[in-house]
């Protein structure tokens, strides 16, 4: 449809352009998006909006809600090089600690893929290269430190952490959170499916409407507060019938070009090094 026609109220299918103008920007608006590989909704974002980033890493998911939302963004990130890194770098108010089932002090142990770094004991993921004692904020003590009334967007991405945060927080707590973006860590063997099927059941308890974003495992869970965030049944159904399959696609189709794109660079090497000879 071309939209730029001299005259406004024309009709197309017994519509004005006006109104499929506002049909369109509502219908859109309906759905979730991902960011950094987390899905969140961005209808209830505004700039007066407060996000905060639990297991923050190299800033991915803060620097991309910090430039399409303009809001306040807090980060929370466990390695301190990381932290240093992302205070220095971003506009993203950066806290050097990480969040668990209470408060005190808790052995971090970095590991070589730094996304894998973790609070929890256990076999790692990934090989662990150092390990450090850091402070440990329970999520009641993390909003009443950085003197939280609501948070719009909390996600998190603390590699198992988050089933022992989540049963230690009061419902008080989490009834302030507008969108909880949660990665479960079942498809890595941290967390179990009992654990998790627990905690969505208590969030639902709470009136969160639970959204998966991805098929196989529960590595990108959307859990909106029905409270904060009011959605139809419209909405919940076009989320969970549509818009996550299109994100699945899209995360997959880029899956596909990067393994296209190294294949094709090792392609290039080995003929690189058979001319040579």
């Amino acid at each position: 449809m071309n939209w730029r026609c001299v005259n406004p109220e024309r009709k197309y299918l017994g519509f004005t352009k006006r109104a499929h103008i506002r049909y369109i920007t509502s219908f859109s608006s309906m759905g979730i998006i991902q960011i950094a590989a987390h899905s969140i909704h961005p209808r209830y974002l505004r700039p007066e909006s407060v996000v905060v980033d639990l297991g923050a890493n190299h800033g991915q998911f803060l620097n991309e809600v910090l430039g399409r939302f303009h809001c306040r963004c807090v980060g929370v990130e466990g390695n301190s090089t990381l932290a240093s890194h992302l205070a220095e770098n971003s506009k993203a108010q950066i806290l050097h600690a990480v969040v668990g089932d209470g408060d005190g002090t808790a052995t971090f142990s970095i590991t070589e893929n730094d996304q894998c770094s973790t609070i929890l004991n256990g076999p790692a993921v990934s090989s662990v290269i150092g390990r450090e004692e850091v402070r440990m904020l329970s999520l009641q003590s993390l909003f009443a430190e950085l003197n939280l009334d609501r948070v719009d967007v909390l996600k998190m991405d603390i590699e198992g952490a988050e089933i022992g945060a989540l049963a230690a927080c009061p419902d008080a707590i989490l009834r302030r959170i507008g969108q909880l973006c949660v990665e479960f860590h079942d498809s890595l063997g941290i967390t179990s499916f009992e654990e998790i099927r627990k905690t969505a059941s208590r969030l639902r308890g709470l009136g969160f409407h639970w959204i998966r974003g991805t098929f196989t495992n529960y590595e990108d869970n959307l859990f909106i507060n029905s409270a904060l965030c009011p959605c139809t049944q419209l909405d919940l159904f076009y989320n969970r019938a549509f818009a996550r399959y299109w994100n699945g696609l899209i995360r997959l189709s880029k899956r596909e070009w990067h393994s296209h794109r190294e294949t094709r660079a090792s392609a290039g090497n080995l003929r690189r090094r058979t001319r040579a000879f």
